[in-house]
């Protein structure tokens, strides 16, 4: 059988391809390559996998090619109204670290989709005839496209109020993290405003015109998943993330005295060991000096390692969090990641390795 496509179809199709492959890869190659305990790293990946999913589920139907191939109808590869719900719930990790058992209400409409194509996508060919031709599933369809819209618009809002809300304090680590982050939801705001944009454009322009709007859909796609592919990987290596330089001012002319005093400096006042994604590259650029010599000194002259440290400081911090009794309500993970720990087993190792004992057997001492 011969098939002959439009340009339009083409063009499609070679857009979708790319962005098919290039989300896909990204989200496989960053699960491989996170670090176990990120969490953020995870979310993003996933988002980036079924966005890939998604427009190869749209560039099906958008090119023609689901209307030659009619078993191709519905298959369950549309996670459109997964897409704002992750989107958000990485903004919510990467600033608190965890989940709140609420969080996952966010995604019961995604789940519902799924088994609603999941229980669609595998029927016969008439099944799936006579469910296109059904008014009501149609109205769904369209239902579907507008709550898209309206979840990226939506979501997108509670992003931006979390952001600036959770960075309120002036510390220069923190606020390189809240314009990242907030580069990003502007973005999804943009992807909002220009997807209703096409929806109204297809909705009154012709046949004709109406595949133009299907080719500039599957460009902003494919913009989308180049911002998330360039994002992602900031956060495997998140010292492109951190480019502020703090104000240190030197105190012993001494380059071992002067190193350690810029380090405690960064310490103290700006607390960057709260800050998970820490590591002695970031430190090493933050202190003007090599990676090399860095790990050195701390070797050299504080007979330690970074980790050690970097977890000192975190430790102190928790232990002070605990005895302040601001934090009572919360649980003793979440206090945890609030004094910079990004993994609950390394932080139950670490606590009990400086202190000698198990984190609530502190708290249960530190009560009486």
């Amino acid at each position: 059988m011969e098939i002959t496509l439009q340009i339009s179809s083409l063009l499609i199709i070679v857009l979708g391809s790319t962005g098919i492959l290039l989300s896909i890869s990204t989200g496989i190659f960053c699960l491989y390559n996170r670090r176990r305990s990120d969490q953020s790293t995870l979310i993003l990946s996933t988002l980036l996998i079924i966005i890939g999913l998604t427009l190869f589920n749209e560039t099906l139907a958008t090119s023609g090619i689901s209307n030659r191939f009619k078993n191709l109808y519905f298959l369950p590869l549309n996670f459109s109204l997964s897409i704002a719900p992750l989107f958000y719930l990485f903004i919510k990790v990467k600033i608190h670290r965890n989940f709140a058992s609420v969080d996952y209400v966010h995604l019961l409409l995604p789940v519902l989709q799924f088994f609603i194509f999941m229980i669609v996508g595998f029927q016969s060919i008439a099944y799936k005839t006579k469910l296109w031709n059904n008014e009501l599933f149609r109205a769904f369809l369209n239902a579907e496209t507008i709550l898209f819209i309206i979840g990226i618009f939506l979501y997108a809002g509670l992003a931006y109020k979390l952001v600036n809300r959770s960075y309120d304090d002036k510390l220069y680590w923190k606020e390189d993290l809240r314009k990242w982050l907030l580069r990003m939801v502007k973005f999804f705001f943009f992807i909002a405003t220009l997807e209703l944009s096409l929806f109204i454009g297809e909705l009154i322009l012709s046949t004709r015109f109406g595949q133009v709007v299907y080719v500039f859909r599957a460009l902003v796609f494919v913009l989308l998943i180049a911002l998330l592919v360039y994002n992602t990987i900031k956060l495997l290596y998140p010292i492109s993330i951190y480019r502020s330089s703090p104000i240190i001012t030197a105190i012993d002319p001494a380059e071992s005295n002067k190193l350690q005093a810029r380090i405690e400096s960064l310490m103290n006042q700006e607390k960057i060991y709260l800050n998970p994604d820490l590591s002695i590259g970031i430190l090493s650029e933050y202190l003007g000096t090599s990676q090399k010599k860095c790990s050195k000194f701390f070797s050299a002259t504080l007979n330690t390692n970074f980790k050690q440290y970097v977890n000192n400081y975190r430790v102190k911090e928790f232990k002070r969090n605990i005895t302040s009794g601001t934090y009572d309500s919360w649980t003793i993970l979440s206090i945890a990641f609030e004094s910079g720990f990004d993994s609950k087993t390394t932080f139950n190792r670490v606590f009990k390795q400086i202190e000698g004992i198990t984190p609530s057997k502190f708290i249960k001492e530190s009560k009486k």
